[in-house]
């Protein structure tokens, strides 16, 4: 037995053996050591391209609506309404709430002398502060949407109803590796309930001026819901009636009340 064991290591059957063991090992530990290296160099080219890979530009077309909801333009076509209807009052009331082209319409001083054909008229005023309106709501709009917008605007049942053209507008919005810009176009439509204006008024007040123009002054008294009487001032054979609004009406730098002077012959 001793003898074949010597024989066998003189042939190398155990020495062989044990580098293969050796061997197998070894291929282990460096297939380890390959797969380590090669993730580290995965991960480094993924991070490579993510550094250099270009960004990626996308146009997608028209669409009716703003999907993207990055702005809220109703709530300034709202406010363009208010600023446009105010604008709109203040410049009647500057003109007596009457057609100054009306050739039976004189001043005195800065005044507009009222009379019977010369008086405020409640479909003159309707239609001058839906048209008005319409212009200064435009005026508004195109500071907002740097664009010209064509707007209307219509009165029915004391309702006053502005609706805009087509707004052609754009959204982009840029990423890491993509962006995107988007064209839409949305239109406006907007209410504006004038009960609380108390347009009629108007004539109302031209009546009661009238009476008082008729009578002695101490007896001359102007009530109103929209408007309070502010004086009354004699000059020759004409009276000048001032009045002020009750609430203040917005303006481009705030809010302000709005003045009414007109003229009255004795």
């Amino acid at each position: 037995m001793k003898k074949m064991m010597k024989n066998a290591q003189k042939l190398g059957i155990f020495g062989t053996a044990k580098n293969s063991i050796f061997r197998s090992k070894k291929g282990i530990g460096f297939g380890r050591l390959l797969v380590i290296v090669v993730l580290v160099l995965l991960g480094l080219s993924i991070w490579i391209m993510t550094v250099s890979i270009p960004k990626i530009g996308a146009s997608i077309g028209t669409d009716s609506i703003n999907p993207l909801n990055d702005m809220n333009p109703n709530y300034y076509f709202e406010d363009s309404m208010h600023l446009g209807l105010s604008k709109s009052i203040k410049t009647l009331a500057d003109s007596s709430f009457i057609n100054k082209e009306n050739a039976a319409c004189l001043l005195y001083g800065a005044s507009i002398v009222l009379n019977d054909n010369c008086k405020p008229d409640i479909d003159y005023i309707k239609y001058t502060i839906s048209k008005d309106t319409s212009v200064y709501a435009q005026e508004y709009l195109k500071e907002y949407f740097n664009q010209e917008v064509q707007v209307a605007c219509s009165i029915e049942k004391d309702i006053l109803t502005c609706e805009s053209e087509d707004i052609k507008l754009n959204s982009a919005k840029p990423g890491p590796y993509f962006s995107y810009s988007l064209e839409y176009s949305l239109k406006l439509k907007n209410s504006i309930d004038l009960t609380n204006y108390k347009l009629e008024e108007t004539s109302e007040i031209y009546e009661r001026a009238k009476t008082c123009a008729s009578n002695p002054l101490s007896s001359c008294t102007i009530v109103s819901e929209a408007w309070q009487f502010k004086g009354l001032e004699q000059q020759g054979d004409f009276l000048i009636f001032s009045l002020d609004t009750r609430v203040e009406y917005p303006k481009d730098d705030g809010y302000n009340i709005i003045s009414w002077d007109f003229s009255m012959k004795k």
